[in-house]
């Protein structure tokens, strides 16, 4: 049986770190920021994550080439569960 390795990203800021454990093979339990915009950041990249693991990254791809300056990305976010 492979053993899932989790993880929890304090402060996380943009993720960076996340992406590092995402790519080693870890799943994360939660990230806690307060930015507002590095969660934005940090909401997209879950989206990204789950579409390509379920392959669908063509939403995500269309969300970039429809992204309008100055929104947020609510459009892609509605697109995955929210757990």
């Amino acid at each position: 049986m492979k053993k899932t390795y989790t993880f929890i990203d304090l402060f996380a800021g943009a993720g960076g770190l996340s992406e590092g454990f995402i790519r080693a093979g870890y799943t994360p339990i939660a990230h806690i920021e307060m930015n507002k915009d590095a969660c934005n950041t940090l909401k997209t990249r879950s989206a990204f994550h789950y579409l390509q693991k379920n392959g669908m990254l063509s939403i995500y791809e269309d969300y970039l080439k429809h992204k309008e300056e100055g929104t947020d990305g609510r459009k892609l976010w509605d697109q995955v569960p929210k757990a």
